[in-house]
Order: structure tokens, then C-alpha cells, then sequence
């Protein structure tokens, strides 16, 4: 990221020594994060991408607000919240959820809306993807649980064998 940043400084490689120290602890941070969910084995690779092109976008909002480090509730951490909870989850991504998240990302990406705003637009967007989603999760949990009623409440078939 600070090289892509460098980079769009016209190779300005002492732009670091100019930052505050605040912002360059919050670009050590940014870099930090990302680079931890990029190694993880748990994320899905749709998700390892999805952060990926998400990652400016982030380490801009961690510069321009405060709130994203202190407040958990921050629309842009509840985000990252989703789309990670989305690549840990066991169900399968399907291609549906995939493309309703798709525009979702590049909305992000390409600043629809103001700071926090572009946010909270992205969540109320996914909300009815998200909700579908646990539906079908809690359908195939009941399913599970009534096959296994139905397990348990059949009659186990005794075997005769004679023993010596």
C-alpha cells in the first residue's frame, strides 16, 4: 500500500517522512490488517479479493476518521466484519451472493457517497443478500435437526444372533 501511495506521489519515496506520526501508524496499521487477512487459511480467495481491492479505500477512510479505530459499531469495520464472517462461513459462496457483492465492492471502491456514508450504503445494499442468506442457512439447520428426529425416534432393528 505505502508503495502504491509513493507510486501516485510521482515516486516521492520521503512522503512517509512528512506524514504525522499518527498517520504513519495508521498506514503500518492498515498494511498490518490486510496483510494478516491476505495470509489467513480461514478466507475464502473471493474474500481474499474482494479486500484486496478494498484495501486503499479502507487505509483512506483509517486516515480520515478517528472512529474507525475506536468504534466498533463504525459502518466501514462492520463491513470488513461481513464480507470476513461471509469467507469463514462453511456454506459455500454461492454465485448469486458473489455477484450482489461484487458492485457493492467497486461502489466502495470508486467513493459513492462521502466517508462513512459509502459504508453504510454498501451494508443497507447487502442487507436483503445477507438475510436471504442466513434463511437458507437456517432451513438447512432445521432440515438437519428433523432428519435427526426422524433418526432418533426410529425404531433401532434388533438383531437375533445367538451368542456362544
Amino acid at each position: 500500500m505505502v508503495e502504491r501511495i509513493s507510486e501516485r506521489l510521482g515516486g516521492d519515496s520521503h512522503f512517509l517522512e512528512r506524514l504525522s506520526s499518527h498517520d504513519r501508524r495508521v498506514l503500518e496499521m492498515s498494511k498490518e490488517l490486510f496483510s494478516s487477512l491476505q495470509q489467513s487459511d480461514n478466507l475464502s480467495s473471493s474474500v481474499k479479493s474482494w479486500l484486496t481491492r478494498l484495501e486503499a479505500a479502507y487505509t483512506k477512510t483509517m486516515l480520515l476518521d478517528d472512529s474507525f479505530i475506536d468504534n466498533p459499531q463504525h459502518p466501514a469495520r462492520k463491513m470488513l466484519g461481513l464480507l470476513t464472517e461471509l469467507g469463514l462461513s462453511d456454506e459455500e459462496m454461492t454465485a448469486d451472493i458473489e455477484a450482489a457483492i461484487d458492485p457493492v465492492i467497486e461502489g466502495i471502491i470508486a467513493g459513492e457517497g462521502e466517508g462513512v456514508e459509502v459504508f453504510t450504503k454498501a451494508m443497507e445494499s447487502l442487507s436483503p443478500v445477507i438475510q436471504d442468506r442466513q434463511s437458507r442457512i437456517n432451513r438447512n439447520v432445521e432440515s438437519v435437526i428433523d432428519n435427526a428426529r426422524v433418526i432418533r425416534l426410529s425404531p433401532v432393528p434388533s438383531t437375533m444372533s445367538a451368542r456362544s
